[in-house]
């Protein structure tokens, strides 16, 4: 498994990861996003894109406070053909907002829990863990799981303690 870092080395000048950023920022226009939050979600972004093309991604613990932005980035933006989200909650605004929900196979439920990863059969070229791995109990054992499940790249990013 490659990372994203080693990945995106040489590939990218520094005036292009400028016009990058600018390009990613203008998407955002259109997801309600604190401003406190906005360029850590630009980083975020910057690192996924770092990885394509790949042909499936699985986004552990999406929807807390993002209501599953960073999937639908996937799909719509970064256009990546098969994306699935994997989190124990659904929050009101994905229920009652259908256009966050199309195209991204969303499946509730508990990614540390042995039985319910194994109704995930198929792994993906991607897996991005962002903001979850702080709150997980069994560490190692809930990271072996969602590895389970990732061919090539493996994102994470620590939870924001800052506010």
């Amino acid at each position: 498994m490659e990372s994203a870092t080693s990945v995106g080395q040489g590939r990218m000048a520094k005036g292009k990861v400028k016009a990058d950023m600018a390009e990613l920022d203008s998407l955002l226009d259109q997801y309600v996003i604190d401003e406190r939050d906005r360029e850590t979600v630009l980083r975020k972004i910057a690192l996924i894109r770092r990885c394509l093309p790949v042909e499936g991604v699985i986004d552990f613990g999406g929807m807390w406070e993002v209501d599953g932005l960073y999937s639908r980035l996937c799909k719509d933006e970064l256009e990546i053909p098969r994306v699935t989200m994997v989190d124990r909650i659904e929050s009101e605004n994905w229920q009652r907002t259908p256009r966050l929900r199309t195209g991204i196979d969303f499946r509730k439920g508990d990614f540390s829990d042995d039985q319910f990863m194994e109704t995930i059969t198929e792994p993906y070229d991607l897996a991005l863990a962002y903001d979850v791995l702080a709150h997980q109990i069994e560490f190692r054992h809930t990271v072996s799981l969602m590895l389970s499940k990732t061919k090539k790249f493996f994102l994470i990013s620590p939870t924001n303690t800052s506010r």
